[in-house]
């Protein structure tokens, strides 16, 4: 305790050992109790490079402690040694004039002192120099760490780390001496507030925070070993005098001299290190001593050594506490005013009540009051009996400690109130008082209460006349009642008349008891409430802790997620994801993350800690509410109260009561289920089910799945029940379960919770060819419906080779079917047939309608995608009416979508586009609302082509409307596409933009490649009606190549002529010539007739515009009579008023043609028709004012490069 022991140094051991004894030689208040503590937590170490405490004792209230004779020299004399002097002889004085080895702070010495304790200034100390002695004292430093972590390992400080207390042996080997301990880690429990004690340390070496009086962790140590590496490597102080360590204090001290200037022969990663273990900030140092150990052996400044892996947590700073440190400066200035102030500080269990106790047990000593301390053990009500009066037991404890520390007539003026009733309580009193003799009794307990009121109430006046005084009660709620009541008392009177003393209480914000009742009262407590901290100050606390600079934030999610805004909590998860090796340390405020084993336990991450917390908050429940909540718990993350009074067998009113009851202290909230609710915390109910016995949990799971299994099946409760039999080890009925409750989800539309389910039941297979089966059913209702194509295609193929041992038709044509499915997905459209011949060839050994309707099914997608839309539209036909006729209704939804689709490019009347709409509606009608959904959706692209936008627009409505209904989770991304094309139909460009943009985010991250290129597609030809031409070209340029080598024909087809169309409002006419051909190639080829009919109008277009209009009619003339869109019609008589203007002819009879094909169309869609019909009309009318008409156009018209192209050509000829 530096200068407050005396060493006497002439014992000798049993061994003749020699011995040095210390004992106090000083008794000023309160240091017995810390020098006890002190003396307790050396006996513990065990550490070549810590003075063993070989026995210890106390004789008339004096502690003492033997331990070795250290055979060795303080710091700054062995730095002497290794330092020759200028001429060779050795320096045995290295430091500034004013140093005092034994200068320390006296426990009751505060920052605003420090001008007392004498100043350093820059002194005749002189530079280390020689690379030998950096050499050796790297070497010392590495050992020296290595004595630090391990008390910091232990939740130990030194507090007092200066040269004169290391100690160099021969063999250089440094040894700590002159603990100023403290337990100050974050680990510290509650019993950190009865041990504190005002700041310890030397001037000059003590770190910034401790200056402020914050708690000291390990990082303050480590600011201390700075000061002390800089002293002697430079001989001098970083900051040396009074006014700069004030400087310190406030965080506005310059930066010390660069060591370089000082000692240039430091090596520059000595100095480096020197200046970050200086930092200001706390979180910018070493984090740990190993961290400073390491950066010297990995500088080759010390040789290599192993370095301790153990680890600890550092105490974090305060956070997210702002407005309470604000309350408590209010509340301490008033008491210093004169008055009397009553803080209860709440919050839920771990909140941080201890802690933020701590903060205003140093506020209130930094401003000099006197403190007592008491820490509530049990519930005072389950021990009124048989142990009252034990919280004012405790407050006489301390009052006793300070009165054997004063001077007898200071005493007897403290105590001239009388302790005979006290004395009662704590019969060592009794020797104290004045008046103390004589026994008291406690028959007429009233009488006894209000005497031993009056005298403690007259004690702590009188210390409060001396010093204002805090008295803190951690955990109010345990207080017993008798102790409750003469408090009670206490503050009623001083109500009455103040006294300078500060009251504060921490509760539980669940904790309900008399205590709180009766002390409450009509006292005016002044409430304090701690928030649970948010995500960020969660992040920050977990980051102090680990002495981390930045964390991943799957962690700090994780960690947010199980903590529920708890510090503690947040401490408990931060040590046991590094106890499981989720973090590691990885250099220097560094930590790496094994993303696999944060996997494995993320699901069960559930701190010892935490269980503890809700085992005790669950005692403290009423016996009913407390069986709710554990019935909710097993029920799963939500519930409804029909549910849980139907397994209880108990009214529903009173389970709702019971709820509300659980609501408001915050076990349960509202959930999305209509009328349930649900943990606040997912983490709360798995600690609930871990207090639970397997017995209970058990009876409970067989409960439950007998309610569920009273629904229908397949439906929404099948999963609950396949998990609760699960539990209760029914293999069967768990596996059956599953499969309804895998039906149920792909009936819904729900791919993720279909596959999870197809799983569990796959699992639960003893069969081989059951358990291929199911998992062959998870991928079809998982991957294949949520576009995740290359997942599905890999596992297909580790599948492969058992399907195909197996000897089952059925499940080789099911992987067979399944492998086209993919493949066409993923446009590997070349390897189609052969995949197909395959399939079809398995199906037919097989009697299954499903698998023969699917075949069909395949067989009219491989004809769309290789160029045969009529033969596709029949193929889809037939297996529409095949699902139809075995009562197939998802599959007969699908084949209506893809038949919609192949009827798009291959119709012949242009009544069937609105009859899909029909379709979809019949089927609505008929009850049939999945397929209808999927017939609405789909009919879209044909409904829009046709120029049906408004009866486009209701159907896509509609199909939503549809799977809200059904609860189906809606893709609004995946559906983009579909809007795209709607708003692009109507001339809303921007718009069209977005939500084909955000189809192709939605493409991309389910990784469908073929998705993306078709988006990317669309995005083109929003580009050119929006006449944005370069984007345009650009798009379908890059697009383009991918089609074609993918063998995707009708994409090409499609797209083709959106990039020779671009080409020609850039003016780059013959190239749009040579591709608007090839497109029309491929268009004719695949049978796509409006395709075909769009590249012809623009060859037609090229010749004509590039001054050839006798081949432009040659060519329009040479198309192919197609039926086609109204849209496309309205191009065709446009472009015959063009070419009439570019051969000199009448034009008012191409015009009239014009005007009645726009009259007759039922709607006309921006795929470049408007435009061009303007473009028609404008030329038309400049043509009989008698304007400029080059190549049939009126250049004001056209695009600009496709204008200056025209002007260029025109002006040569």
């Amino acid at each position: 305790m530096g200068n407050v022991w005396e060493a006497h140094r002439e014992l000798e051991g049993p061994s003749g050992r020699p011995l040095a004894l210390k004992i106090v030689r000083s008794r000023r208040s309160g240091q017995v109790h810390a020098i006890e503590h002190e003396i307790r937590l050396l006996s513990r170490l065990d550490h070549p490079g810590i003075v063993p405490v070989l026995d210890f004792g106390i004789v008339d209230g004096i502690p003492w402690y033997v331990m070795p004779r250290i055979d060795g020299v303080p710091l700054d004399q062995w730095l002497g040694r290794i330092a020759p002097g200028p001429e060779g002889q050795v320096s045995t004085v290295r430091l500034g004039p004013g140093y005092a080895p034994e200068a320390r702070w006296d426990p009751e010495v505060t920052t605003a002192s420090l001008q007392d304790a004498g100043e350093r200034t820059l002194g005749d100390g002189k530079p280390l120099e020689h690379p030998d002695a950096f050499r050796r004292l790297a070497e010392l430093v590495v050992r020296l760490c290595d004595a630090l972590q391990y008390i910091h390992v232990r939740g130990l400080v030194h507090r007092d780390l200066k040269p004169a207390n290391i100690l160099v042996t021969p063999d250089d080997q440094p040894i700590l001496v002159d603990f100023g301990l403290g337990e100050e880690g974050a680990d510290a429990g509650r019993d950190v507030v009865d041990e504190y004690r005002h700041a310890h340390g030397t001037p000059g070496f003590v770190a910034p925070e401790v200056l402020r009086g914050a708690a000291p962790d390990a990082r303050a140590d480590l600011f201390s070993l700075g000061v002390v590496l800089y002293e002697a490597i430079s001989g001098t102080l970083p900051w040396a005098s009074g006014a700069a360590t004030r400087l310190l204090a406030a965080q506005t001290a310059p930066d010390p001299t660069p060591l370089r200037l000082l000692a240039p022969g430091v090596p520059p990663a000595l100095a480096t290190l020197v200046h970050d273990l200086l930092e200001i900030t706390p979180a910018r140092r070493p984090a740990y001593a190993t961290d400073v150990a390491r950066t010297l052996i990995e500088s080759k400044l010390a040789s290599p050594v192993r370095l301790r892996g153990e680890f600890f947590l550092h105490r974090p700073r305060l956070v997210g506490r702002e407005q309470f440190m604000q309350q408590v400066d209010e509340a301490l200035d008033e008491v210093r005013d004169g008055q009397t102030v009553q803080l209860l500080l709440s919050s839920a269990s771990g909140g941080g009540k201890t802690r933020c106790a701590l903060e205003l047990v140093r506020a209130s000593g930094r401003q000099g009051f006197r403190t007592l301390t008491i820490a509530a053990g049990a519930n005072g009500e389950a021990r009124d009996q048989d142990a009252p009066w034990e919280s004012l037991t405790a407050i006489l404890v301390r009052l006793r400690l300070l009165l054997v520390t004063v001077d007898d007539d200071l005493r007897h003026a403290l105590l001239d109130g009388g302790c005979r009733a006290m004395s009662v309580l704590l019969p060592e009193l009794g020797a104290l008082g004045p008046h103390a003799n004589g026994y008291l009794s406690d028959d007429e307990r009233d009488a006894f209460e209000r005497i031993l009121a009056t005298e403690l109430e007259s004690l702590l006046r009188n210390i409060a006349d001396l010093n204002p005084l805090l008295i803190v009660i951690d955990d109010l709620q345990w207080v017993d009642a008798a102790s409750a009541r003469v408090l009670r008392r206490i503050l009623e009177r001083l109500q009455q008349r103040p006294m300078r003393g500060l009251f504060a209480a921490t509760v539980n914000d669940e904790g309900v008891s008399s205590s709180i009742e009766a002390l409450l009262g009509e006292v005016p407590w002044r409430p304090l409430h701690l928030e649970p901290l948010d995500s960020r100050q969660t992040a920050a606390v977990l980051q102090d802790m680990l002495g981390a600079l930045a964390l991943p934030r799957s962690v700090v999610d994780l960690v947010d997620e199980v903590a529920q805004g708890s510090p503690y909590l947040v401490a408990v998860s931060a040590r046991a994801l590094v106890d499981e090796r989720v973090l590691r340390r990885s250099g220097t405020h560094r930590w790496s993350i094994d993303e696999k084993r944060l996997a494995s336990i993320r699901e069960n991450f559930v701190p010892g800690a935490l269980v503890d917390l809700v085992s005790g908050r669950l005692d403290r429940l009423d016996p009913f509410v407390r069986r709710v909540l554990v019935t909710a718990a097993i029920a799963g993350q939500s519930v409804s109260p029909s549910m849980l009074a139907g397994v209880l067998k108990v009214p529903q009113p009173d389970v709702e009561r019971a709820i509300d009851t659980l609501r408001m202290d915050g076990w349960l909230a509202l959930s999305r289920i209509e009328g349930g609710v649900s943990f606040t915390f997912g983490r709360t109910r798995d600690a609930i089910l871990r207090t639970l016995a397997p017995a209970q949990r058990a009876s409970l799971h067989h409960a439950f799945a007998k309610a569920l299994g009273q629904f229908p099946s397949p439906g929404p409760h099948d999963a609950e029940r396949a998990g609760h039999l699960e539990a209760i080890l029914d293999t069967d009925a768990a596996r059956e379960a599953w499969i309804a409750a895998a039906i149920h989800a792909s009936r819904q539309g729900a791919p993720t919770e279909a596959e999870t389910a197809w799983r569990r039941a796959a699992q639960l297979a003893d069969d081989p060819r059951t358990r291929l089966a199911l998992l062959l059913s998870a991928l079809e209702d998982g991957p294949c419906r949520d576009n995740r194509f290359d997942a599905c295609r890999e596992e297909l193929e580790q599948l492969r080779e058992d399907v195909d041992s197996s000897g089952d038709p059925s499940l080789q044509a099911r992987a067979a079917l399944l492998e086209v499915t993919v493949l066409d997905s993923l446009g590997e459209h070349a390897r189609l047939p052969d995949a197909l011949a395959r399939a079809l060839e398995l199906t037919a050994k097989t009697e299954d309608p499903e698998l023969r309707q699917r075949a069909l099914h395949m067989e009219g997608i491989v004809a769309l995608r290789t160029g045969s839309p009529h033969d596709a539209a029949r193929h889809l036909a037939r297996a529409t009416r095949m699902a139809r006729r075995h009562g197939l209704v998802e599959a007969e939804g699908r084949a209506l979508a893809e038949w919609a689709l192949a009827r798009r490019f291959s119709v012949q009347r242009l009544g069937e586009f609105p009859g899909l709409f029909d379709i979809a509606r019949d089927l609505e009608r008929a009850g049939r609302l999945g397929a209808a959904a999927r017939a609405y959706r789909y009919a879209v692209p044909a409904l829009v082509a046709g120029g049906f936008i408004d009866l486009a627009d209701a159907a896509i409505e509609r199909a939503r409307s549809l799977m809200q209904e059904q609860g189906v989770p809606q893709l609004e991304a995946n559906l983009g596409l579909i809007d795209g094309q709607i708003a692009h139909a109507r001339g809303h460009f921007t718009r069209a933009r977005r939500f084909t943009e955000r189809h192709l985010r939605f493409q991309k991250d389910s990784g469908n490649v073929l998705g993306v290129h078709f988006a990317r597609g669309s995005l083109a030809m929003i580009a050119r009606s929006a006449g944005h031409y370069a984007v345009a070209e650009r798009l379908a340029r890059h697009t383009i190549p991918f089609f074609e080598d993918r063998d995707v024909p009708h994409g090409v087809a499609h797209l083709a002529p959106v990039h020779a169309a671009a080409l020609i409002a850039l003016g780059a006419i013959e190239q749009a010539d040579a591709l608007a051909a090839r497109a029309e190639q491929v268009a004719r080829q695949e049978e796509h007739p409006m395709p075909e009919t769009e590249a012809r109008l623009l060859r037609v277009r090229a010749a004509r515009l590039g001054g050839d209009p006798l081949r432009a009619q040659a060519l329009l003339a040479e198309r192919r009579t197609l039926e086609i869109a109204p849209a496309l019609a309205v191009q065709v008589a446009a472009e015959e008023v063009h070419l009439v203007l570019a051969l000199g002819q009448n034009v008012d009879p191409a015009r009239h043609h014009l005007e009645q094909t726009v009259a007759s169309a039922t709607g006309l869609g921006f795929y470049e028709t408007l435009p061009l019909l303007e473009r028609a009309r404008a030329a038309a009318r400049a043509a009989a004012s008698g304007r400029l008409i080059v190549h049939g156009e009126f250049p004001g018209a056209l695009p600009a490069q496709l204008r200056q192209r025209i002007a260029r050509s025109h002006n040569g000829r």
